[in-house]
């Protein structure tokens, strides 16, 4: 009944909140026209945003080429192996000063569908776009230490931004995030000064910003929040058991304890999953506390 109301609501032009309007804040605003119009969505399952990305993950617009473009490897500390791919323009333009660095959302990698859409028009453009890959995101590379990707991890954005101002030390850095990589690029810009002075710009895109306001939201029927939180926890699982032999090997037990892998596969929300393992491998007693130190909302003043 709630979806079906909110098929009902009119499309209106979308807020603007801001500390004050300067002559910064009016250029975005005159050169990107889609934030002062309104966006007119498909009736049906254009309505709800956690629809649109569930139905966009499985059909998509149309079939995304695959970009061609070069993946580097970097060891962390604890031995993890990170990856993350260059895609260069399709043709040499004004842009070549310029790269695009992308923070994929939850469980996402630079094969995800709308990750290949926007490389593929930013390459159109002129752009250079560097892809974050998750850890755990990639089911063609196998973990090398027992963990997977936390919602507001910088380490990995950190050591791929290093290694990007080592291959291109002349060009000039714009840090886009989605979703939960939204979450990563606004704490990784407020945890030290130093960061931000890195990107010419910095953009998150659809993000939650703080874990612990947002989880229970997701609980609810409303909007269909319950049923993209079912479908996120499905996909994650879907990864866990993919990398089961690693996060929940010897090894794993060894540094962190056993877990009960029976529990974590039966749940149905992330939370869940996160009491069970996440919260408890990242080295707290309860998934609150982790969804404290892991939002951007207690450092994004500092931006």
């Amino acid at each position: 009944m709630d979806f079906i109301c909110s098929c009902q609501l009119p499309s209106e032009k979308p807020q603007h909140f801001y500390k004050e309007k300067t002559a910064f804040i009016s250029t975005i605003l005159n050169m990107c026209p889609t934030l002062t119009e309104a966006y007119i969505p498909p009736l049906f399952w254009g309505k709800s945003g956690h629809l649109q990305t569930v139905i966009y993950a499985k059909l998509g617009r149309v079939k995304p080429k695959k970009p061609d473009g070069k993946r580097h490897y970097i060891v962390m500390p604890d031995c993890a192996t990170m990856s993350f791919d260059v895609f260069d323009p399709h043709k040499a333009g004004e842009k070549d000063e310029y790269i695009i660095v992308v923070c994929p959302g939850i469980a996402n990698s630079s094969e995800a569908g709308y990750i290949r859409t926007f490389v593929n028009h930013a390459q159109t453009h002129g752009y250079t776009v560097a892809v974050l890959n998750h850890l755990g995101a990639l089911r063609s590379e196998k973990l090398t230490s027992p963990r997977m990707f936390t919602y507001g991890g910088t380490e990995e954005l950190d050591a791929m931004v290093t290694k990007l101002m080592v291959l291109f030390p002349k060009r000039k850095l714009l840090l886009v995030g989605f979703s939960m990589g939204g979450n990563i690029v606004m704490k990784y810009l407020g945890e030290k000064k130093e960061n931000q002075s890195k990107f010419l710009c910095g953009m998150s895109i659809c993000q939650g910003y703080d874990c612990n306001t947002a989880m229970p939201l997701y609980l609810e029927w409303a909007h269909m929040r319950r049923g993209y939180m079912y479908a996120m926890t499905a996909n994650l699982k879907s990864l866990m058991r993919h990398h089961q032999n690693i996060l929940f090997g010897e090894d794993a037990q060894k540094k962190y304890g056993p877990f009960d892998e029976e529990k974590i596969f039966a749940a149905t929300s992330l939370s869940e999953i996160d009491g069970l393992y996440s919260a408890r491998r990242a080295g707290y007693d309860n998934f609150r506390d982790y969804y404290r130190d892991h939002s951007c909302s207690s450092n994004m003043n500092f931006v």
